[in-house]
């Protein structure tokens, strides 16, 4: 399913996460903050200070934020850190409420998350920005025992909770197409960082190809299609997307909009 929907998206083919962490990758993915320290940023003794985050931003221009989570509230102070970036409202496996659905490792099974996340979603008042964080293509990989056996296991231990993924944004995607916001939303897809281990090809053994990840920007209304291959990150998607929403104020973030063209090509 995402790569059909690629096909009518606008993807970076030279794009990379700031880092290996879930948790330091929220730093550079809501707020522009790089992995500068070994531990996340939310866990040093600068988690106190102001955060200039996308959700900040985007109330300014008059947005409704959310961050919906699957896993356990709390977990990796995903709770705390997007209030910090200026989230209106967390919401978690507590607020899902639900514990038929628990993987017994993460959290929520993404099919069962995702179908809810769109609910909540669609209560919002419009404009809004919400952040779906999904778990199962976590290791140790969970998927729920009616599907063993449907996806192809492959040679890597993540590849079946993949095809399980991939079924689940499928379902999204279906229940988001028939609500009234889903044709004047832009969709932001991305891995929050890699997986390190079993066998790669080739190009993912070096130090660049180690942080390679999807960063694809989807609208219904195809106003967003084709490959660009300057090089992009997890720091420029707050800049992208405050660009494309109009916004003209300051921000501190270390990427860069890439709907600039001043980057380079390489």
């Amino acid at each position: 399913f995402l790569d059909s929907l690629s096909a009518h998206a606008l993807v970076l083919t030279d794009a990379y996460a700031n880092a290996e962490r879930s948790n330091k990758s929220m730093c550079a993915l809501l707020a522009g903050i790089p992995s500068f320290t070994e531990d996340a940023f939310m866990n040093t003794t600068y988690g106190g200070n102001a955060v200039d985050g996308l959700g900040l931003r985007l109330k300014e221009l008059g947005y409704t934020t959310s961050y919906l989570h699957g896993g356990l509230n709390g977990e990796y102070k995903f709770d705390s850190f997007s209030k910090a970036c200026g989230f209106d409202r967390y919401i978690g496996r507590d607020e899902f409420g639900d514990d038929r659905h628990y993987d017994g490792h993460w959290g929520v099974y993404d099919e069962e998350f995702l179908q809810f996340a769109a609910e909540r979603i669609g209560e919002q008042p419009q404009p809004f920005c919400s952040v779906v964080f999904t778990l199962s293509s976590h290791d140790p990989f969970p998927i729920p025992a009616r599907y063993k056996g449907r996806f192809p296991k492959g040679p890597q231990d993540i590849h079946e909770s993949l095809g399980y993924v991939d079924m689940a944004l499928r379902r999204f995607f279906a229940s988001a197409a028939a609500a009234p916001w889903y044709r004047n939303t832009l969709f932001v897809i991305t891995g929050d960082h890699t997986y390190q281990y079993n066998d790669h090809p080739r190009w993912y053994h070096n130090p660049a190809g180690r942080f390679a990840v999807p960063i694809m920007f989807f609208a219904p209304d195809g106003s967003f299609a084709g490959r660009d291959a300057r090089t992009a990150q997890h720091l420029d998607v707050v800049p992208s997307i405050l660009d494309l929403c109009g916004y003209h104020g300051t921000v501190n973030a270390f990427g860069r909009s890439v709907f600039k063209r001043d980057r380079p090509a390489m």
